[in-house]
């Protein structure tokens, strides 16, 4: 979650095509649901180090997915 926009825009697609059996209206509610939970969090990663390097780029990442699933 916390890789350059690049690399995670490969990660959410790659997730997408596990769920390709979904129609997108029932997919985009599920994802925006987990999308939900991990942006609620006070810290998604627990450890110090993860936290300190990868939590700022994390949460940008997931409110840039979530902004492309609102259409």
């Amino acid at each position: 979650m916390g890789q350059p926009w690049e690399k995670y825009a490969k990660y959410y697609t790659n997730i997408r095509l596990e769920y390709q059996i979904y129609p997108d209206v029932q997919y985009h509610s599920g994802r925006k649901k987990a999308l939900t939970h991990f942006l609620s969090m006070d810290r998604i990663f627990k450890t110090d180090y993860f936290y300190n390097r990868f939590e700022v780029r994390a949460k940008e990442n997931l409110k840039r997915e979530m902004e492309l699933l609102q259409d």
